[in-house]
């Protein structure tokens, strides 16, 4: 016969996905929030706060930014310490890091058009070296 036990706090749907967010804020949190600067001075979201919801739209097995309000905030919300934000502001977020495309002619006249996101590589680089 199979062992039940009662539980008084809260439970969320997605196993493991406070240990994996504490384990960001841990390590990579100090070099995102170093690297992009401050964001905000008196309130809001750090940097690594909004990367960090993100990231756990997806380890949740969701598809799109949106989702984080619609499905996950009133779950990641459970967690004491950390926090989550709104969809709306992870899209802030990432218009804020953008930076203008550079063109490329090529010797037969061809147009190319890309994007080094110079910072966010520098972000990559410098947490690859944890």
């Amino acid at each position: 016969m199979a062992k039940i036990q009662i539980k008084s706090e809260k439970l969320t749907p997605f196993g493991g996905i406070f240990s994996i967010m504490e384990q960001f804020d841990s390590t990579l949190s100090s070099v995102i929030d170093s690297t992009l600067g401050l964001r905000c001075r008196l309130f809001g979201y750090r940097y690594s706060e909004i990367i960090r919801s993100l990231m756990s739209i997806y380890f949740c097995g969701d598809s799109c930014i949106e989702d984080i309000t619609t499905h996950l905030k009133n779950h990641l919300s459970l967690h004491p310490t950390l926090r989550t934000c709104s969809s709306d502001t992870i899209l802030r977020a990432i218009k804020e890091l953008t930076q203008e495309n550079v063109l490329y002619t090529s010797d037969t006249g061809k147009n190319y058009d890309f994007n080094t996101a110079d910072t966010l590589a520098h972000v990559l680089r410098m947490s690859l070296l944890i």
